[in-house]
């Protein structure tokens, strides 16, 4: 789970300051050069990525349909993964019920 997070944490730094891989790369070489081992290698965002696609997509030139049983299962596995989740849920976990609500134009909330 903590290899997940650290994979999360170098997308968002990539995409918030507009990085490129050599960028990432070397800031990366320049912390550990001072004993802060902390970012993760690049080839783990491939692996990281991977993880945020459901199971059976369908993408065409047009769009992408999922089916709906698929994505929920994906969006409540990703939630749990999530670090400061786990312990609790975990500990006094004998069933789990997710809750979700539906809304297509924003105003339902």
């Amino acid at each position: 789970m903590k290899n997940l997070f650290h994979i999360v944490l170098m997308k968002l730094l990539l995409m918030d300051n507009k990085l490129t891989k050599q960028q990432y790369v070397n800031i990366r070489i320049s912390s550990k050069k001072r004993n802060c081992d902390i970012y993760p290698p690049y080839d783990g965002k491939i692996t990281g990525k991977k993880k945020c696609y459901s199971n059976n997509v369908e993408i065409t030139e047009s769009g992408c349909k999922i089916p709906l049983q698929d994505l929920l299962d994906h969006t409540t596995n990703r939630i749990i993964q999530i670090p400061q989740h786990i312990r609790p849920i975990e500990s006094h976990m004998n069933n789990l019920e997710m809750l979700y609500k539906w809304g297509c134009d924003g105003s339902s909330g």
